[in-house]
């Protein structure tokens, strides 16, 4: 359980990150709405630089919008007063490893084993057994449908 101090600690570190991270999101948009075009004197090594910028600009954009979304999770979180709990085995999360990465909903060897080959075909088989109950749910109803319009909708 976090202490009140360790709360306000965190919650001012999520609130400036994702101050900072607006601030850049407002650049960003700027910097999209500055493109022009048209420019005289332009040659093709000029507009590969550019658009290659451009690029770059859009991916760190998007991982920055994940980010965001990733720190209001872990905000709830904090009001929930679940924000220190392991979502894999529900043992606490340590104070210093939520000052490192605030928004890890994961304790230290939760997510070192994910991290390891046996970890992750864990994870793949989890994903695959959720997948296959969902292949199979959908041919069963695709099964029912066909047998409902063969029986002529009885």
């Amino acid at each position: 359980m976090l202490t009140t101090q360790q709360t306000d600690e965190l919650r001012q570190r999520l609130q400036a990150d994702l101050n900072r991270l607006g601030n850049h999101a407002q650049s960003a948009v700027e910097f999209t709405m500055d493109r022009d075009r048209d420019r005289i004197g332009r040659d093709s090594m000029d507009e590969a630089a550019e658009e290659e910028l451009y690029s770059t600009q859009l991916r760190l954009h998007d991982r920055e919008a994940g980010l965001v979304t990733k720190i209001r999770e872990a905000i709830v979180r904090l009001d929930a007063g679940t924000m220190d709990e392991c979502e894999e085995c529900s043992e606490p999360i340590g104070f210093k490893r939520l000052l490192a990465r605030p928004v890890t909903t994961l304790c230290f060897e939760c997510k070192s084993h994910s991290l390891t080959p046996s970890g992750r075909a864990g994870h793949r088989q989890r994903i695959r057994r959720v997948a296959g109950d969902v292949v199979d749910s959908a041919f069963e109803q695709t099964s029912r449908a066909a047998a409902y319009i063969r029986g002529g909708g009885r």
